[in-house]
């Protein structure tokens, strides 16, 4: 004895429709426009894409003798992260203090991309862009620390 089964016709219009998008709470730029926590996010953003980049352009081309710096520069991204996320929900001395951590962690970066470039472990190319991004990060933090700095004077 054999048994049908019953085949059922799908939509062709239900099949090409995408997912619904969840509703946010909030709009993209509502995080962005906040003048208290907007350069914040925007930095976190910044590190992220230097993360990303490093990740997917730089990490993977480093040869496997030379494991110890892709595995520096993925601990000291990472002291950027959480640096970055301290130093928005503390203030005054603890705040200047993670800000001088960031610091010394992009410095250790720029060391281990200047490292990666004059042995040309990487094209030369995808270093300069890791530069650029943690140029622009450097401008954000650094002046976010003079500016912590002179509101400390003012007090």
């Amino acid at each position: 004895m054999t048994r049908k089964t019953q085949t059922t016709k799908v939509d062709s219009d239900a099949r090409k429709s995408k997912p619904e998008r969840p509703v946010l709470l909030f709009k993209k730029n509502d995080l962005l426009s906040n003048a208290k926590y907007g350069q914040n996010f925007r930095l976190e953003n910044m590190i992220y894409d230097l993360d990303r980049y490093y990740r997917l352009y730089v990490a993977n081309n480093i040869p496997s003798t030379q494991r110890d710096l892709r595995i520096h520069m993925f601990e000291e991204i990472y002291h950027l992260h959480e640096d970055v996320f301290s130093a928005t929900f503390t203030k005054g001395n603890i705040r200047r203090k993670h800000l001088s951590e960031m610091k010394k962690h992009m410095s250790l970066v720029d060391m281990l991309l200047r490292h990666l470039g004059e042995h040309k472990y990487v094209k030369a190319q995808k270093i300069e862009h890791c530069s650029a991004l943690l140029c622009e990060i450097k401008t954000i933090v650094y002046g976010w620390a003079k500016r912590e700095e002179l509101a400390g004077k003012t007090k």
